[in-house]
């Protein structure tokens, strides 16, 4: 069952996954806090604090505004994931970026995790 968040059903367990690339990827699986949302922190190559962004933006606006400036920050501090990419803003190949569990913080972690549980 989910409330309108397909994560809900998941609220406070560990994900494992059924497939063996990302099982082994992640063999601890994926921790979900109590409203769903998965706990990367195990599995971040790297993590950024983002700015409150400014009043009256959508969530398209919020994500776009986290993914830039959690990638300009890690690129100023010339972080290896960061080192060949070319734009200052973009996010390294094979990564994405997710909040942190409990915070305006964003984790860096690899995209397989994402695809469908």
């Amino acid at each position: 069952m989910t409330t309108g968040r397909p994560n809900a059903a998941y609220a406070g367990q560990v994900v494992h996954f059924p497939d063996p690339v990302r099982s082994a990827r992640h063999p601890g699986g994926v921790r979900m806090d109590g409203q769903g949302f998965p706990d990367l922190s195990p599995y971040a190559r790297a993590a950024a604090e983002v700015a409150d962004p400014p009043q009256g933006f959508g969530v398209d606006e919020l994500r776009l505004t986290d993914y830039v400036s959690a990638n300009a920050a890690l690129n100023a501090t010339g972080h290896e994931l960061w080192a060949d990419i070319g734009s200052p803003v973009a996010t390294p190949a094979g990564w994405t970026w997710h909040h942190a569990v409990g915070g305006a913080g964003r984790a860096a972690a690899d995209w397989s995790w994402c695809r469908s549980r």
